[in-house]
């Protein structure tokens, strides 16, 4: 990583514009054109430098809840499931996590007092029963950006 990309992923954490074309005032700020910063931009997304290029929203002031759900699923059904989970608009998240006993892991975000509800309706589509519903107790909410 270069002097421009450690710039780049300052402007992009700390200082991203709100306007029409981001991409070329990161540009103009940087000295170069919005054509290089969009190469270098999906290149650090290539080299998973960079995961996440978005707005992060706090769902529950949008009238939404979260959980964090564990799925116990059998090895030969394990694409078959995660593929329904993927595929679901209210999962942001969806990964295998070596378990012997809850392996398939999600985040569901779906509106407030509806998570049994969608839960029982993943339970369903996908045959499987043990379905663990983690939410959290409370929020802690650190700042992971880091001045390079």
């Amino acid at each position: 990583m270069d002097l421009f990309d450690r710039k780049l992923i300052n402007e992009l954490q700390f200082d991203f514009p709100l306007c029409v074309k981001p991409f070329a005032e990161i540009g103009r700020r940087l000295g170069l054109g919005e054509k290089k910063v969009l190469e270098r931009v999906s290149f650090l997304e290539k080299e998973k430098v960079i995961r996440y290029i978005g707005p992060l929203f706090k769902m529950s002031a949008m009238g939404f809840e979260s959980t964090l759900a564990a799925m116990s699923v059998p090895e030969e059904d394990l694409e078959r499931v995660a593929g329904i989970i993927s595929n679901m608009d209210c999962v942001s998240h969806n990964y295998l996590r070596d378990d012997p006993e809850f392996n398939l892991w999600f985040t569901l975000t779906v509106p407030r007092g509806t998570v049994k509800e969608k839960l029982e309706e993943i339970k369903s589509l996908t045959g499987m029963e043990k379905v663990l519903d983690l939410r959290n107790e409370g929020m802690l909410k650190l700042d992971t950006r880091i001045r390079l």
